[in-house]
């Protein structure tokens, strides 16, 4: 994966409406360059996901304090920050868009609103337990709270929420990924990546974002339902009349 371009034409034609390598970052800078290149001839939307996979030191949970009382290397944020800066930078360069998921870093949200501020044509999306949750909860829920990206500090959590209410998130996406009880019921260096969160996204951005006053209810629709499908060039998102229902 992530060292051959596939044919975006014929792929558009079929109906897709963007494309990515989720979960396994293009490492190769060339490779990702052509495929923002031709993404942008394709008019289709290329959606990253942000690891230096030579900066992870093992498949565990964030690189941090607790990681450090549990004996862990982890799995450091500036392995997610470099890739995002890199991605910017290309589609910079190309004047390509470029959507960057399930930011879980303070610096990335910086790096994101920095490129937002200079014309970069960049998005990103963030996750419900990224803005509710920290690291600190792997020392309770274990294996639950381990995932990918992995959970990280109190701060960058915070800097998650602060993106939200500047504008610098345009999207809060669930990044659904359920496992069964065996999947998880290893140590934390083999279990599986994930957490549930498709029936939950709602319930904890209505708690820790509009409930609290950081965003009113109208944005919260904006970023979980009208900007997805903008992003996407979709008919969807909204309830107007002559549109599918589909929010």
């Amino acid at each position: 994966m992530g060292e051959t371009l596939c044919d975006y034409n014929s792929l558009k034609d079929a109906g897709i409406v963007g494309i990515t390598d989720d979960g396994m970052t293009v490492m190769n800078a060339k490779v990702m360059y052509e495929a923002l290149k031709s993404a942008k001839e394709s008019n289709i939307l290329t959606s990253v996901h942000c690891e230096d996979a030579n900066l992870v030191y093992d498949n565990s949970i964030h690189r941090g304090h607790v990681s450090s009382q549990l004996g862990l290397l982890g799995r450091p944020s500036i392995s997610e920050d470099i890739i995002v800066e890199r991605d910017i930078l290309l589609a910079e360069s190309l004047k390509a868009r470029v959507h960057i998921q399930h930011v879980a870093s303070k610096s990335s949200i910086d790096l994101i609103r920095r490129a937002k501020m200079r014309g970069v044509a960049v998005s990103c999306e963030v996750t419900p337990h990224h803005f509710a949750l920290c690291d600190e909860y792997v020392l309770t829920k274990g294996t639950n709270a381990k995932m990918s990206p992995p959970l990280r500090s109190r701060e960058d959590a915070e800097a998650i929420i602060e993106g939200i209410m500047d504008g610098t998130v345009d999207a809060i996406a669930t990044d659904h990924a359920p496992h069964t009880e065996a999947d998880k019921n290893k140590d934390l260096l083999d279990a599986a990546n994930g957490i549930v969160g498709l029936e939950t996204a709602l319930g904890l951005a209505l708690t820790y974002l509009v409930h609290t006053r950081k965003i009113d209810i109208n944005k919260l629709v904006e970023l979980m339902s009208l900007n997805p499908a903008k992003l996407l060039g979709i008919e969807k998102g909204t309830l107007k009349i002559g549109r599918e229902a589909d929010i």
